[in-house]
């Protein structure tokens, strides 16, 4: 299911811009401890508890029979606070997108952050968890505490969005897995901020996909824009009927556990 280096391994009714993936798009990955020394000065999370909480989720990983390639790619820790708002696009757009903006920008004050909306709509109840995303249970467990988890961005490398979702629903596992969507793919780089600026290369788009939109030819993603970040709302379709997939679409798969 997993290849040696953490990729889904596509089968022929799965949409894919190419398998073995390109590697002409690279991360800026950091080191899993300095995230975990970002988180705790953020939001004043006890280190000690998130490093014994990350060694517990390795081990799952590499203890559950489908999954224990999966350690093996590229992966970025997370930690969502816990929150009242139960609306996607409303969580975004009053808590998280300006957490992400500040801590990007204080990276470099010449860089910018910024979301662009193709339907010049408000995001507030347009955002919703895809079904059999394995997203609703992820809100679920953050409606009564924080989480803190494991983001892994590129498991889906060059995949379209609906064969992002198709994948997604072979993976059969006991963990708390889910597809990964907006609330923590960009609090990953709230304590990650660099994460997709790359000085040597490009850097791939990151697929939002256990989320959707309510327009259905619309998609959520976040990319680099040479030294800027960009939170985009913006079709799906190259043409109508007709997909977007690229070399440097990536979706990823969550793996969390909750915080007492």
């Amino acid at each position: 299911m997993f290849d040696s280096q953490g990729y889904f391994v596509p089968s022929h009714d799965l949409t894919y811009f190419a398998y073995p993936p390109t590697k002409f798009y690279k991360l800026n990955l950091p080191d899993p401890q300095d995230v975990i020394d970002n988180i705790s000065t953020i939001y004043s999370v006890d280190k000690q508890c998130l490093s014994k909480k990350l060694d517990e989720i390795v081990a799952k990983i590499t203890s559950d029979p489908l999954l224990p390639n999966l350690i093996n790619g590229p992966f970025v820790p997370f930690y969502l606070p816990y929150s009242s708002i139960s609306d996607i696009g409303t969580r975004l757009t009053d808590e998280i997108l300006p957490t992400l903006s500040e801590a990007f920008k204080a990276t470099d004050p010449r860089a910018h952050f910024k979301a662009v909306i193709q339907d010049k709509q408000q995001l507030n109840h347009r955002i919703l968890p895809a079904p059999a995303s394995g997203y609703p249970a992820l809100m679920d467990a953050n409606s009564t505490s924080a989480l803190f988890g494991f983001y892994f961005p590129i498991v889906f490398n060059q995949f379209s969005v609906s064969s992002q979702r198709k994948a997604f629903s072979k993976i059969k596992s006991d963990l708390q897995i889910c597809l990964s969507g907006p609330l923590e793919i960009c609090s990953s780089i709230v304590a990650s901020p660099k994460l997709l600026i790359h000085r040597e290369s490009y850097s791939p788009i990151l697929n939002m996909s256990g989320a959707q939109h309510v327009d259905d030819r619309l998609t959520c993603c976040i990319k680099s824009y040479g030294p800027h970040l960009e939170f985009w709302v913006l079709t799906n379709n190259l043409m109508p009927g007709v997909e977007q997939v690229s070399e440097q679409w990536a979706g990823g798969l969550t793996v969390y556990t909750q915080l007492s």
